[in-house]
């Protein structure tokens, strides 16, 4: 079966139904515990984490914050000139390889704010996740899953007046 017939299909009703795949995920080294998983994952190279070429199927990288602040959003502490460096680097690589990239789930609220989303995926605060939101974007994160998306949307408006970082409010170190 070609590629093209692999990523398009006839829907029931008759029209065609475009689908793609992410990227295979990078299997890392065996015999590690979680907190060198975790680890491993900030301090991994882009070309370690994704070294295969998309195809017409796989165009896109679907990736957790790990690699970008260690342990994730319930890790994370402030955001530095070193994290926006890190998530410049995974995208830069993503998009010099030909993928779009995608980071889940970028939520930010205190406890109680919580609809349910539980505190996985949670920075904390609404002002930890929307500079997480302004640096994905300024760096070019081609989607952002979030479970709150009225919240997000006027940083991914492209007019928006502030959708990049101030740089005189450039991170700390």
């Amino acid at each position: 079966m070609s590629n093209k017939r692999c990523s398009t299909i006839k829907c029931r009703f008759g029209a065609k139904l475009r689908v793609f795949g992410s990227a295979h995920d990078t299997v890392t080294p065996k015999g590690m515990s979680m907190q060198q998983r975790m680890h491993w994952a900030v301090v991994a190279s882009p070309e370690e984490l994704l070294n295969e070429r998309p195809t017409n199927y796989r165009r896109w990288v679907n990736s957790s914050w790990y690699p970008v602040e260690e342990g994730g959003q319930g890790h994370a502490g402030d955001w530095t000139r070193g994290d926006d460096t890190r998530l410049r680097a995974l995208v830069d690589h993503a998009h010099k390889l030909g993928y779009w990239i995608r980071f889940y789930t970028l939520d930010g609220f205190t406890t109680a704010d919580d609809q349910g989303w539980g505190q996985y995926y949670n920075f904390g605060s609404k002002d930890a996740v929307v500079l997480r939101w302004k640096a994905a974007v300024a760096a070019g994160v081609n989607f952002i899953a979030t479970d709150q998306y009225e919240d997000l949307a006027p940083y991914v408006k492209q007019d928006a007046k502030d959708l990049h970082p101030n740089p005189a409010a450039s991170p700390s170190e």
